[in-house]
């Protein structure tokens, strides 16, 4: 991983979703590129992207709910590509993220 995150355009343009959501799966995809998945603990991945843990829970958990994230006792990775990112849609009280197009690949694997 480099010392840095790259947000693609596709991803912070998306005003769906909320910017920790955003950090969260540039942190992820950061180690996706390297060819690894996130080993360490949420409160270090907390301390790092400057959130409380608690915070960082709950939108882990948004995110896993929806199927864009997998989190086993061992590691976290992203289940979705930059592409199907795009589709992101949040319902009105910003609470339930629907993503079609994930639900698409998931009846199709």
């Amino acid at each position: 991983m480099n010392n840095f995150l790259v947000i693609e355009y596709e991803l912070l343009a998306n005003r769906n979703l909320q910017s920790a959501d955003k950090l969260i799966i540039a942190f992820l995809r950061s180690y996706e590129k390297a060819g690894r998945y996130f080993f360490g603990s949420t409160q270090y991945m907390a301390s790092l992207i400057g959130v409380e843990l608690g915070f960082l829970n709950s939108r882990l958990e948004a995110l896993k709910r929806v199927g864009i994230i997998h989190q086993s006792q061992s590691d976290l990775k992203l289940l979705v590509t930059l592409e199907q990112l795009k589709t992101f849609q949040v319902n009105k009280n910003n609470q339930n993220v629907v993503m079609s197009a994930i639900q698409a690949v998931q009846q199709t694997n």
